[in-house]
């Protein structure tokens, strides 16, 4: 599967869950600011990279240090799923597909 599809697959996902908790405008901010983070920071992304020298639980406790208490709890729930599904790789695609 393409990395597109990918992104696209997971935020069209990630919309819907927001659409239906009436969270979708608070979710696209929260995006849009992971999706700053991460085009901002170069070694976030060879991180989320890195399948081998960087384990889930280290990736996790990034996510969680990062974007705890800055978005809302539908937005880290999702992130954290997509790390924990060895995705964290398309982080910023998934985030810029619904900018």
């Amino acid at each position: 599967m393409s990395n597109y599809r990918i992104n696209r697959n997971y935020a069209k996902a990630l919309l819907m869950m927001a659409e239906e908790r009436g969270q979708s405008d608070r979710v696209a901010a929260d995006m849009r600011l992971v999706s700053a983070v991460c085009g901002e920071n170069r070694e976030l992304g060879v991180v989320f990279a890195d399948p081998v020298g960087v384990t889930y639980v280290q990736k996790d406790g990034i996510v969680k240090a990062l974007f705890e208490g800055h978005v809302c709890d539908e937005t880290l729930a999702f992130l954290r799923f997509v790390v924990r599904k060895s995705r964290s790789v398309h982080l910023r695609g998934i985030s810029e597909a619904l900018c």
